[in-house]
């Protein structure tokens, strides 16, 4: 079997896709279908620096932000290998299954979809070709899946669910973490892009003033870039609480795995998640974790049992919670354990691994004709 996976970028950044990506990778390189499986991956965003990131055993084009030199590419391998799957990583990616129709008609298209990204009303050219051409749209979550069936008038026959996942380490102790600097008797973290206001950054800010005043020794550390970062600091000020905020940027894993360890709660009460991979992130490190319940969050965190949802909107909510899980060690180490219990249980690789693998077997089943 052959399989082409098409990504805008895999090594070349971070972010949930980009690890969502890296792992179907991994996965390409280990699996065996029907036999040997040969891969082959092209990424629009990623350069030659990043070939040494891919396993050996998957071909790897890079394709350095050039349109141009990765349509040439995509033609190339359609008419060389004759993948029998074609993987998408996005939705922007949609057009280049109209090529894949001329060159490599038998092909099986699958979609992969991460949230936002297709919650709106596509263009009717995108939508023509979803519902005329792509076999199967593979989902983080449900509740992404449910938008897309909306937005595009698509049956909900056509999608399957695979959901992130993450490495779970072993309890021998053996990787303990080097010490890294925080200040605070009690630490709040966040971990995102500064460019998405769904995120819900700017209404923990703003509910610091009312935590300061049960307990002024709580310190708000929030790990990303983006074009919100000066807006979010100024804010900070004018509210008087910036001493307590903290705009650390991009961390190294290091750093980061440090954060994760030493802060009591993990806090992003956002509106627009398709699934947050940074949810399993938190709970392999047994970091109790408040989030929204608005969004796809919920899918993923159970109220009460290894997480603790908020109405996103609501700052009286998200402060609510705040002050009552720092005033209560013993609820959150029992959804900090729960969590970290969920990740073994859910969200590990080789979950992930096999539900890939059951999709691609899938696929190939699937009918010429997927209009519906």
């Amino acid at each position: 079997m052959k399989v082409l996976f098409c990504a805008l970028g895999i090594y070349s950044s971070v972010g949930g896709m980009q690890q969502f990506n890296r792992r179907v990778v991994r996965c390409l390189s280990e699996l065996r279908l029907r036999g040997p499986l040969s891969a082959f991956v092209l990424a629009l965003w990623d350069g030659e620096k990043d070939v040494k990131e891919c396993p050996t055993d998957v071909r790897f084009y890079p394709c350095n932000c050039q349109k141009v030199l990765t349509l040439l590419r995509f033609g190339r391998l359609l008419l060389r290998e004759k993948p029998g799957i074609i993987l998408y990583d996005h939705v922007l990616l949609v057009p280049l299954v109209v090529i894949a129709r001329l060159l490599a008609p038998r092909a099986k298209h699958i979609l992969f979809t991460h949230g936002v990204e297709v919650w709106g009303n596509p263009g009717l050219f995108t939508r023509g070709i979803v519902r005329s051409f792509v076999q199967m749209i593979v989902s983080v979550s449900n509740f992404t899946s449910a938008r897309m069936q909306q937005a595009y008038g698509l049956g909900e026959a056509r999608f399957a669910l695979l959901p992130n996942a993450i490495d779970v380490p072993d309890n021998s102790g053996a990787n303990r973490l080097t010490e890294f600097e925080v200040q605070g008797q009690y630490k709040l973290l966040s971990v995102s892009r500064l460019a998405d206001r769904y995120k819900g950054h700017d209404r923990i800010i703003l509910s610091m003033q009312t935590i300061l005043r049960t307990f002024p020794d709580t310190h708000y550390y929030i790990v990303g870039n983006g074009p919100l970062r000066d807006e979010l600091s100024a804010y900070a000020n004018q509210l008087g609480v910036a001493s307590n905020i903290h705009f650390l940027g991009w961390v190294d894993d290091t750093a980061l795995r440090n954060l994760y360890e030493k802060c009591d709660l993990f806090v992003m009460p956002s509106t627009g998640e398709g699934f947050g991979i940074v949810f399993l992130e938190a709970w392999k490190h047994k970091l109790a974790i408040i989030a929204g319940n608005k969004d796809a969050s919920a899918e993923v965190i159970q109220h009460g049992v290894n997480g603790h949802l908020v109405d996103p909107h609501s700052v009286e909510e998200i402060t609510g919670a705040i002050v009552s899980l720092l005033g209560d060690a013993t609820t959150r180490c029992r959804l900090a354990q729960a969590g970290y219990e969920t990740v073994g249980d859910k969200f590990t690789h080789p979950i992930f691994r096999k539900r890939l693998a059951e999709i691609l077997l899938g696929s190939l089943k699937a009918g010429e004709s997927v209009a519906s």
